[in-house]
């Protein structure tokens, strides 16, 4: 991991220096304007198996998706994504008292990780549950930061070791039903994104002259992965060089510029899995806030967003509509039930008689 900090200095003036165009447009968004998409944006591209390299070198959790991307300019990244399964974000509605709020929050959490509400810290809004006899760990905290001039001072996080789905729609229903959020994201629906790129102006290159395992360097038998590309890829070559006159010699493969991404990609693997060596990848970690899956509170017809569907939720828009009572934007999209963008008065009553048994769905 320490390898890897050490790039992000230059992965950051590469990616400042470097135009991106020939991408879809959710895709471009996600690359450059971090925290904005999705994994939709990540549909048309090619996803890739490393095989295990990047979690046997640090750069990753055991659970990722990785694709690959070639910008019209032929600057080559890959795209890691990390779904956080240890962690559940949720978001304070706009009209909630952040102090009062988080202090019943620590009491929603109290109950399905006790000691959470005696451990609360209410100048911090945060707890932290420990069990020295186990590995139980629990930990919540208010966020409270801005990106990119955008306000996330509502975002809470919860990470737990044993991420038990139970308690997870525990959590969900009693931060609803107190009515304390607009959006809520269970286990594994955020994730950590990252850029890397192979390095040398993609030409498979960068390997250190010894392996680390576990943080300890063992030697590598370069004759025998000069002799294996001979053998196997007769077009390529290993070269030695040294980034600076008197630093440390590195290897590069000499003829691997020629090769598509692809190539590139599976060459790298395949040298991991019979040597154990891989290439030296400037990785860019993606700032927070992490992207996000799916909002659990995205229910149609769920106005109030306490996850029922009642008469409640018709008083509730029929408000929005006649008075003005502000809606989130969860509880908008919950009431637009005909889809045409805005609450109004045909998607209060297709709430009514559904309600009422009159309709059958919510269309």
């Amino acid at each position: 991991m320490n390898k890897m900090m050490k790039k992000i200095a230059a992965a950051l003036l590469a990616a400042a220096c470097i135009p991106v165009t020939g991408l879809t447009a959710g895709a471009e968004e996600q690359f450059w304007i971090w925290g904005t998409t999705s994994l939709e944006a990540y549909k048309d591209l090619e996803q890739v198996d490393d095989h295990g390299m990047l979690t046997a070198n640090d750069y990753t959790d055991e659970m990722h998706e990785l694709y690959l991307y070639e910008t019209q300019y032929g600057h080559r990244w890959m795209l890691l994504v990390t779904p956080r399964t240890h962690v559940i974000r949720f978001v304070l509605r706009d009209d909630m008292e952040i102090e009062e709020a988080s202090r019943q929050v620590a009491e929603v959490i109290d109950t399905y990780y006790p000691g959470s509400l005696a451990n609360y810290n209410a100048e911090r809004h945060e707890s932290k549950v420990e069990e020295n006899e186990g590995d139980d760990y629990m930990y919540f905290s208010h966020l409270g930061w801005t990106y990119h001039g955008e306000q996330y001072d509502r975002v809470f996080e919860l990470r737990a070791d044993d991420n038990c789905a139970e308690k997870e729609a525990g959590i969900l229903l009693g931060l609803a039903q107190r009515h304390l959020i607009s959006e809520f994201y269970g286990w594994g629906q955020t994730a950590h994104y990252g850029m890397g790129d192979l390095p040398h102006n993609s030409i498979l290159g960068g390997y250190d002259s010894v392996k680390y395992t576990d943080g300890n360097a063992s030697a590598i038998d370069w004759d025998s992965i000069r002799n294996y590309l001979t053998e196997q890829h007769p077009d390529l070559t290993l070269e030695s060089y040294a980034v600076y006159e008197g630093t440390e010699t590195h290897y590069r493969i000499s003829g691997a510029e020629d090769l598509s991404f692809r190539e590139q990609f599976d060459l790298a693997v395949e040298l991991w899995e019979r040597f154990g060596i891989e290439p030296n990848i400037g990785w860019l970690q993606t700032s927070e806030p992490p992207l996000t899956g799916g909002n659990a509170l995205l229910r149609p017809g769920d106005v109030t967003l306490d996850t029922d569907i009642s008469i409640v939720d018709v008083i509730a828009l029929n408000r929005n509509i006649m008075t003005g009572d502000p809606l989130c934007e969860t509880a908008k999209q919950n009431a637009d039930l005909n889809g045409n963008g805005t609450p109004d008065e045909t998607d209060a009553l297709n709430l009514l008689k559904y309600i009422v048994g009159i309709n059958e769905t919510l269309g």
